[in-house]
């Protein structure tokens, strides 16, 4: 799990990390979720600014299903490096996400390790609901064909040599996430369909209809038990 981020686009009081989910830090309520996948180690990069923090949480952390914590670098792959570093050698897939998704479905899993294990990489993503159009100064040039465009999500998944491979030959080049460095390579991809629930907390609008997602399934939970 990458948590090495800056939250420059968020515009709170505080980290996003670090922002209240019905009463709980963002990053407790993703923990929360990633526990509920029954992985067999969970390495958490962070932003080592945020160690103190963890340190003081390590019991709480450990309890999550947390398995080791690292400093993370300034860009994403350097995270990523990091975080592969402590990965045992005899993994077979391996899941790349991002802490600032607080929702993501355990039932998701399951298909999209079976996928990675393959073809190497895998993604989960959605279908782009919105009419999208190419705009240049100020002015629609185009309006592009939304039938192939899906909204790339975590986690990602990958055979564990194939995302060292990439990760080891991509030099200095920044990318938002790993399945670029597959597609560079010419390695297939495959896409998981996953769910819009599954978003990417990224401005304090976000953070609230997170919230409210939240909310409203614990509540249907209780009323469903």
């Amino acid at each position: 799990m990458v948590a090495a981020g800056q939250s420059r686009r968020f515009l709170g009081p505080t980290h996003k990390l670090f922002a209240p989910i019905a009463g709980e830090p963002l990053i407790v309520r993703a923990l929360e979720a990633v526990a509920r996948w029954q992985l067999a180690r969970t390495v958490l990069v962070i932003n080592p600014a945020h160690r103190d923090f963890f340190e003081r949480e390590r019991s709480r952390l450990e309890a999550l299903g947390v398995t080791a914590l690292v400093d993370g670098g300034a860009e994403r792959q350097d995270s990523v490096r990091a975080g592969l570093a402590l990965m045992p050698a005899d993994a077979e897939v391996v899941l790349v996400h991002d802490a600032a998704r607080p929702l993501t479905s355990a039932h998701l899993i399951p298909p999209l390790v079976t996928a990675a294990r393959e073809s190497g990489a895998a993604i989960l993503a959605v279908p782009v609901a919105d009419t999208i159009k190419r705009v240049e100064k100020g002015m629609i040039r185009a309006t592009v064909d939304r039938r192939e465009l899906w909204q790339a999500q975590t986690p990602q998944a990958f055979r564990l040599e194939v995302l060292r491979n990439v990760m080891r030959t991509s030099g200095e080049d920044l990318v938002t996430d790993e399945a670029l460095l597959c597609e560079r390579a010419g390695i297939p991809v495959r896409v998981v369909p996953g769910e819009p629930r599954n978003l990417k907390v990224t401005t304090v609008e976000d953070l609230a209809l997170a919230e409210a997602l939240f909310i409203l399934e614990q509540r249907e939970g209780k009323r469903g038990s």
